[in-house]
């Protein structure tokens, strides 16, 4: 579990002791915030923590995936269709549920936030997505997409993230804080897409080097750039579709999808971000639009990414490589058998 190490950091934080490495790679790569937000846990101990951290990730984003459901308005009963979702998402959310990791967090505030985009309620959108920061730095993609695909939300995001980095501020020294932000700022650059890739990435670098392509850090860079580009154009043209499916499911699988294939620290575990939006979408390909194909083949792919659960050697055969993989191939089948006809869904966007 990784909650010990949010502990840790939260406890650090609260006896004003350093939380980073600058020039490690790993460790606590969260901004202050997200220690400040988690010291009131510490209060509880480890354990009782731990659990309080475990359920309050789970429900949130039990709810928002039932808000997806809901936002459907499905022919069949809602819970049905929720239900499904569940179990098809579950095997490859898994991993990361286990461990405690914040991403559970990251992928629900995605959903949320999009959702809350559709609706042009800003202000939840703006909150959702500077948690989504919170939760990780990698929520950054939510944040700006939102803002780029809603100026009007802009106002709301600049404020919220600005007390959003505030927070830390309030526990008293402020040149304490100053200096976890400098440092924070530092390990970000160390951590940036010219580091060299170890073996626990997934990212789309992990399918070439399973061919033995190789690739530098410079074209990988420039794959990342324009991959933001080209995410962002299709999150604009999906979110000026009036039906809640494209307008805001797609823009958060899409947002989903792009901080993994292209983040350079991507982990097995960090796939809840497909297992979930892609589970929601295979649900409603099977109950509401009865694409059978195309459904069952993201079903495949969403269980597939529970390789690693089947021991060392299915582990060390298909990971890390398999992952990327398997995204790129329910993106394509996504793709193909949602933006052809106009989906059946509410249009009060």
């Amino acid at each position: 579990s990784v909650s010990a190490g949010y502990m840790d950091a939260a406890m650090r934080f609260l006896s004003h002791e350093p939380l980073y490495d600058p020039e490690a790679s790993g460790g606590f790569l969260y901004l202050p915030t997200f220690a400040a937000i988690y010291a009131p846990l510490s209060l509880f101990g480890l354990t009782v923590g731990d659990l309080i951290w475990r359920a309050f990730s789970l429900g949130l984003l039990a709810f928002a995936m039932l808000r997806v459901v809901r936002q459907f308005r499905p022919r069949c009963e809602v819970l049905e269709l929720y239900g499904l979702a569940l179990l098809i998402g579950l095997i490859g959310a898994a991993g990361a549920i286990r461990n405690g990791q914040s991403t559970t967090l990251l992928t629900a505030m995605t959903l949320l936030a999009f959702d809350a985009a559709y609706d042009r309620r800003f202000a939840k959108a703006a909150a959702w997505a500077t948690l989504a920061i919170v939760a990780k730095p990698l929520g950054i993609v939510v944040w700006l997409l939102v803002g780029g695909t809603r100026p009007a939300a802009l106002p709301w995001l600049v404020g919220c993230l600005a007390i959003a980095l505030a927070i830390p501020y309030a526990y008293g020294d402020w040149g304490y804080v100053n200096i976890l932000y400098a440092q924070f700022v530092e390990v970000i650059r160390y951590i940036s897409p010219d580091m060299p890739q170890g073996e626990s990435c997934a990212d789309f670098v992990a399918i070439l080097t399973a061919l033995d392509i190789p690739i530098s850090h410079l074209a990988a860079y420039g794959v990342r750039a324009v991959a933001a580009i080209a995410t962002f154009a299709v999150a604009w043209w999906l979110m000026r579709h009036g039906d809640y499916l494209r307008a805001a499911l797609l823009p958060a699988t899409l947002a989903c999808s792009y901080m993994l294939l292209f983040n350079p620290r991507a982990e097995t575990n960090t796939y809840i971000l497909m297992a979930v939006p892609f589970g929601l979408l295979a649900a409603y390909m099977l109950r509401e639009t009865r694409q059978f194909l195309a459904g069952s083949v993201v079903v495949i792919t969403c269980v597939a990414l529970g390789t690693g659960a089947m021991g060392r050697w299915v582990m060390d055969t298909f990971d890390p490589w398999s992952k990327p993989l398997l995204l790129v191939i329910a993106l394509v089948v996504c793709a193909m058998a949602l933006l052809r006809n106009k989906p059946n869904t509410s249009t009060a966007g």
